[in-house]
């Protein structure tokens, strides 16, 4: 199946108006469905997109194309969020639930979740506060599960399952129909707060009429010298400096692994500049001067490159905010690279003060 199976990194860029990604097959009219394997932030995001009214969309920066989509053409009304790991290791946040949670007409249910049993109140006392916080917020919103299956629309969380395939329609082979799991334990059994899982023989299978793969990126080392570890994606640094290469940092999930949301990183990344900023004052970095950006602009110049600064950037963001204003949106994102290249050299949008060489 393919106009109904998508990796999030392709259905994300879809609906955020990603250069190049508007015409992605996505076939929403047959799908009351949808599967999203994953339990991380972006999984969520996928979900709450699925799961938001029209009306709160139109409140969003998402593009006109999609937002019409969505309101014309989807059906979906359940969506189905799959992770291979129990309650207790969802990687997705606070925050970031609770937003899913709150919409208007969407109930929530769990599967595969422990058993009151299991959580004790003197396990969940003796958690890190932001899990406990976490795990108290899921069960506290799926406290009703037979309010949630009357609700408009349904979020259900499915723990301890691994994908096997994907499964087509019977009515359209060039669509997905279901996906199959394999059921997981934790390991030990009975352990809710182990990381470790084990597969078992018992084999699940969900409908659905459309499927979002949502199980994490790939760091890729630019250049052997560079000290990442295969397994995990992460490259070996000190506070962001990066350990036996001399002038190297790194920041985001390069430096920390695939975990948090854009604020953490954000923050993260102060931490990197802060480091570079200290070697630097500290007499740790070269301060010679060197030709930089002229000499980069020299170069492009000379290759007959067309290259943008930040007063071109300010141009694209003039012009995107002023036709969203007109749709009482935030803005209305250009979706083409050659669109991008006119607002920039749009000269009625700002004063021409690029710097350019």
């Amino acid at each position: 199946p393919s106009r109904a199976s998508h990796f999030t990194r392709d259905f994300v860029n879809w609906y955020n108006g990603f250069p190049g990604a508007e015409n992605l097959k996505v076939d929403l009219a047959a799908a009351e469905t949808a599967v999203i394997i994953g339990h991380g932030n972006v999984a969520l995001d996928v979900a709450r997109i699925l799961l938001s009214s029209p009306d709160r969309l139109r409140r969003t920066d998402a593009p006109e194309a999609v937002l019409r989509r969505l309101a014309e053409e989807s059906e979906v009304r359940r969506v189905r969020l799959v992770g291979r790991r129990g309650l207790l290791q969802a990687a997705f946040t606070t925050k970031e639930f609770r937003e899913l949670a709150r919409l208007d007409g969407v109930g929530v249910c769990l599967e595969g979740a422990p058993s009151a049993a299991q959580l004790s109140p003197e396990l969940l006392a003796g958690l890190p506060r932001p899990r406990r916080r976490l795990t108290e917020l899921v069960l506290k919103s799926a406290e009703n599960p037979e309010v949630a299956a009357q609700s408009p629309r349904q979020l259900t969380l499915h723990f301890l399952l691994s994908p096997l395939e994907f499964l087509a329609s019977a009515a359209s082979p060039h669509r997905v129909g279901s996906v199959q799991f394999k059921r997981n334990r934790h390991s030990p059994a009975d352990s809710p707060t182990s990381d470790k899982v084990e597969a078992t023989d018992e084999l699940v299978g969900l409908d659905c009429g459309l499927a979002v793969v949502s199980v994490g990126y790939e760091n890729v080392a630019l250049d052997p010298l560079i000290p990442m570890d295969s397994r995990t994606g992460v490259v070996a640094n000190d506070n962001g400096k990066i350990s036996g290469l001399d002038n190297a940092y790194c920041a985001g999930w390069l430096k920390t692994g695939p975990s948090g949301v854009l604020l953490s990183t954000m923050s993260d990344s102060f931490h990197t500049a802060q480091r570079l900023l200290e070697d630097l004052n500290s007499g740790r970095l070269p301060t010679e001067s060197r030709t930089g950006r002229l000499a980069l602009v020299k170069e492009l110049r000379s290759r007959g490159v067309r290259y943008t600064t930040f007063a071109d950037w300010e141009r694209i963001d003039a012009a995107e905010q002023r036709s969203g204003r007109s749709l009482g949106k935030p803005r209305e994102k250009i979706l083409s690279v050659d669109d991008f290249l006119r607002a920039a050299s749009d000269s009625s949008e700002l004063d021409d003060g690029d710097g350019r060489a």
